[in-house]
């Protein structure tokens, strides 16, 4: 069990033996007998990622490149949809995936509320947004038809199924190179970095609040949809 194994990172393993070490000195402490676990199975493993975070300024100046778009030579619907995903992205730090699975009927434009059904680790919840995002949502609404809730929320102009993972790559970095948003080694951050400039962020605004860290991790991880399976 404590051992590499093909298919298990070894930052994967260590957590497992970490919590198994925590678990067994849980025990000890019960007073039940249990066998510590061998340190020559734990180390320290370094992690080389490190998240990109955007400023405010950067904010501001991706939401403004996703509002001038420029015109298509067929149609102008990604004018239309894309400021609409960077906005929810932001403002829920939902995943990509989850934004791009949403229907119709998952979004609750007057009462300003998105849900999510089955997304990663079958996780489903309902998410509140904020103002400003409900309004968007309201009219984005007024300009889709809202009656067919199956219907995807953010449909793709070539196929009229929902818009794909491959269309949000291409543009999302577009987006960013007309906002001049690059990282320390020159590139344009990833998508999912504004799922962590989100949770960085709202962090920061419980804790200055004056809630205890221990209140406010719970409440993040349950908006954002995080667990550990």
């Amino acid at each position: 069990l404590l051992k590499p194994k093909e298919g298990l990172s070894e930052i994967e393993r260590q957590y497992i033996i970490s919590n198994l070490r925590q678990f067994c000195d849980f025990l000890t402490l019960l007073g039940i007998k249990a066998a510590p676990v061998p340190r020559r199975y734990a180390h320290t493993v370094r992690c080389e990622f490190r998240p990109y975070i955007f400023s405010d300024d950067e904010i501001i100046r991706l939401v403004a490149a996703a509002d001038t778009l420029p015109a298509g030579r067929r149609n102008n619907t990604h004018q239309q949809t894309y400021p609409v995903i960077v906005r929810i992205l932001i403002g829920t730090g939902m995943r990509i995936g989850e934004v791009l699975s949403l229907t119709r009927a998952d979004v609750n434009p007057q009462d300003g509320v998105i849900k999510v059904i089955n997304g990663k680790n079958d996780v489903s919840r309902f998410i509140p947004v904020s103002d400003s995002l409900k309004q968007v949502l309201c009219h984005y609404a007024e300009s889709i038809d809202m009656t067919d809730g199956d219907k995807p929320l953010f449909c793709s102009s070539d196929t009229g199924d929902c818009l794909t993972y491959s269309a949000m790559k291409y543009m999302f970095p577009k987006m960013l190179r007309t906002a001049h948003i690059y990282t320390n080694k020159g590139k344009t951050p990833n998508i999912h970095s504004l799922r962590h400039t989100f949770c960085t962020k709202s962090l920061e605004k419980m804790l200055n609040s004056g809630m205890s860290i221990y209140s406010a991790i719970p409440i993040l991880a349950a908006y954002v949809g995080h667990v550990r399976s």
